[in-house]
This record gives structure tokens, C-alpha cells and sequence, in this order.
């Protein structure tokens, strides 16, 4: 019996040291409250005694470990929501007792970027992030989902010109002409020669009837495009849904001049002349639309109109 526990010692630990050798502690997180359910993971760093071990802390994030063999040990603390944690250390013979920390992932961010270890994020890219966010659920029409991401990618870089165009078209598409106007002209400011974008706008002005907008829009367009007949007509148009005939008359007018075969504006100078009482001036002009568009879709209409007034 003395041979076998002499042999026992001679093999570097006795067989009253597995039990005797007793390692325990505490994890705490950063307000000294103890962390239940870490796993513990003690595993030996010394090539002739390897073994491992896991055990986890209990409710108050208290630990207990008998049995540890007297060699270098490095163990492994993990738990979901926190970094990782990792201490190196000697277990002697007898008892040993030590407490450790541990940070949840966002504390442990916020250590790194205060050492300098890593960079702050930059406000820009997160934008974009949520930018992207943003572009599947407009796709997939969920326009409240995809506005909430552009709002918080607008509240981090209010100049991201692709936040804003979107912006603008969901609120378009959604019927809010007034944020339709306001990203519409917050994209225009960065880009002032997007005439697609101001178009956008201009309609938007037109259906929440903005006229201090309208003019600006329409004064914005003729400065980058020119007078054309398509503006002309629809600055007419604009008139006409807004009631004012005697505005639209002239514009119309103008236009006839510059594009005499521009049919739809014999079409309304037509009407404007039957609310006038001008039946003859409207005779004219409503059979000069036939004779340019007899395949128009309000040609029934014009010639049901035409037979009324000639007799």
C-alpha cells in the first residue's frame, strides 16, 4: 500500500489532491451583479496533463470547481450577449479564489472605441445601411417599413441624396404632398438640375394645390428645359383644374402658335369657349382636334359635344 501512494506522489499529484485542490469565484457583469448560467470552460495548458473541463454559475453567477490538477489552466468564460472572456492562471495545491467581469457586447464596443482600438462608425455609412434597408420594402410596397429606415438614415446624414429621392417617392406614391414637396426640394437643393425630380415636385405642388411651389417648380423647369409644348400644355392644364380659364386661355394660345398641330390644346380652348358662350370659336377649335386626332380617346365625346352645339 506505502508503494502504490508512493508511486501516486511520484506522479506528480496524490489521489488527496484531486479533491483537496478547489478553485471558486464570482462573475460579475459591469454593475457587480453576479452573471448566472456562464459556461466555464478550464482547460490545461500543460502538454503531459491534458484535460478539460465545464461546469456553469449558478443563479448569483457564483462558481465552484474541485479537483483541478496543480498545472496552468486557461479558462474560457461565455455567455450569449456578452464577450467572451478569457484568464490564464496557476492552480496551486489547496484553494484558490478569484472574480472576474464581464461586458455584454455593446459595453465592450464602446471600450474599444473609447481606447482607440477601433475607429467610431461613421454616421454616413450607417445611413447608407439603413438606406438599403429601406429599398427591398419600397420594392415590396411596405412604404410605412421602408419610411421608418429612411427617417432613421435621414436622422444620420440629413444630405444622403438617395434617403431623400426615396423619401420623395414613397411620400409621392402615398399620396403626402407635403413631404413629397419638402424631400423633393431638400434633393433638388443637392441636385438642382434633376428635372425628373422636379417634375416629381411640381406634380406634388399641383395636387395639394401649393402655388408658391407650383411657380417655383414651373419657373425651374422653363429655366433648364426651356418653354416647351409639353410644359405649356401642362401649365394649361394646371390652370384649368385650378378653375381659372382666362389663365389657361393665353397659354393655350401660345402653344397653338408654337406646335399648330398639337391637338389637345385645340381640345381644351375648345371647352373654354363652350363655358364662354363662344360656340362658333368652339365649333372651330374642337373640329381642328378631330381632324389632328380622329382616333383620340375623347373623340366620341368631342363629336356627342360637336352635334349639340351645330344644332
Amino acid at each position: 500500500m506505502k508503494r502504490f501512494t508512493l508511486l501516486l506522489i511520484m506522479g506528480g499529484w496524490s489521489v488527496f489532491g484531486q479533491f483537496n485542490n478547489v478553485t471558486r469565484g464570482n462573475v460579475f457583469d459591469s454593475q457587480n451583479q453576479g452573471i448566472p448560467g456562464v459556461k466555464m470552460t478550464f482547460k490545461s495548458l500543460d502538454e503531459s496533463r491534458k484535460f478539460e473541463k465545464v461546469i456553469e454559475t449558478d443563479e448569483n453567477g457564483a462558481f465552484t470547481i474541485a479537483g483541478l490538477q496543480p498545472v496552468e489552466i486557461e479558462l474560457l468564460c461565455e455567455k450569449e450577449g456578452y464577450r467572451p472572456q478569457i484568464f490564464r492562471f496557476k492552480q496551486p495545491l489547496g484553494e484558490k479564489k478569484f472574480d472576474m467581469q464581464m461586458l455584454t457586447i455593446e459595453e465592450a464596443i464602446e471600450e474599444a472605441k473609447a481606447s482607440g482600438e477601433i475607429p467610431p462608425e461613421d454616421p454616413k455609412e450607417l445611413a447608407k445601411g439603413d438606406y438599403n434597408l429601406a429599398v427591398p420594402l419600397y420594392k415590396e410596397k411596405k412604404y410605412a417599413e421602408a419610411m421608418e429606415h429612411i427617417q432613421a438614415s435621414l436622422e444620420k446624414d440629413p444630405e444622403l441624396d438617395h434617403s431623400l429621392k426615396l423619401a420623395a417617392y414613397i411620400s409621392h406614391t402615398t399620396e403626402d404632398w407635403p413631404n413629397a414637396i419638402k424631400y423633393t426640394d431638400a434633393y433638388l437643393k443637392l441636385h438642382p438640375d434633376d428635372t425628373n425630380m422636379m417634375k416629381l415636385a411640381y406634380d406634388a405642388a399641383e395636387r395639394a394645390n401649393n402655388k408658391e411651389a407650383l411657380n417655383k417648380y414651373k419657373e425651374s423647369i422653363k429655366n433648364i428645359e426651356g418653354v416647351t409644348p409639353e410644359g405649356l400644355y401642362n401649365e394649361a392644364v394646371v390652370k384649368l383644374n385650378q378653375g381659372d380659364d382666362d389663365g389657361a386661355k393665353p397659354i393655350l394660345e401660345e402653344l397653338i402658335k408654337m406646335k399648330p398641330d398639337y391637338a389637345d390644346a385645340y381640345h381644351r380652348l375648345g371647352e373654354i369657349y363652350v363655358r364662354e358662350g363662344e360656340f362658333e370659336l368652339a365649333i372651330t377649335n374642337l373640329k381642328k382636334f378631330l381632324k389632328l386626332a380622329p382616333n383620340h380617346k375623347n373623340a366620341k365625346e368631342v363629336e356627342d359635344l360637336l352635334l349639340t352645339l351645330i344644332e
